[in-house]
């Protein structure tokens, strides 16, 4: 089981502002908003721990059917990160994944998969949004929108 989870870039810096006060603290562990802090660039930082936890959550909830999302109850670590591609461990509930997530200067998006040689069978496809095709009917395996993109992993 995979998961995917994108965000574009240019719609997250309008729309949301992660550094309002108490959502740090209702989303991020204390580790996690260390990195936030501490990254050159704290935006971009929040949206990748969040497309991590977005791509994990996916598969949780589909393993164990269940459908609460609490974010500070999945953690985030980076295991290597430069500036284009992050590797990561994210631990759901006691249960482990591993991520992998792409950057571009509009969007990123983060893989998530049990094992972490997994990840690198995943193709993934990118779309405008909305579609104007049936998406559904290519059968992938987690799907994920946001602003001006589709991200279809399988």
């Amino acid at each position: 089981m995979i998961g995917i989870d994108l965000v574009d870039l240019n719609v997250a810096a309008v729309e949301s502002n992660p550094f309002r006060k108490g959502y740090l603290d209702k989303v991020f562990s204390a580790e996690e908003q260390t990195l936030i802090t501490n990254a050159s660039k704290p935006h971009t930082m929040v949206w990748l721990l969040w497309s991590m936890k977005e791509a994990v959550y996916k598969i949780f909830s589909n393993e164990m059917n269940i459908r609460v999302f609490g974010p500070i109850d999945i953690q985030c670590s980076i295991t290597d990160l430069s500036t284009e591609s992050v590797k990561g461990n994210v631990c759901a509930y006691n249960e482990y994944y591993c991520t992998q997530t792409t950057i571009s200067s509009s969007y990123m998006y983060s893989l998530a998969a049990k094992e972490k040689t997994e990840l690198q069978y995943i193709k993934v496809k990118l779309y405008p949004y909305p579609s104007t095709f049936d998406y559904h009917a290519t059968a992938p395996q987690s799907i994920s929108h946001h602003g001006d993109y589709l991200a279809l992993a399988y």
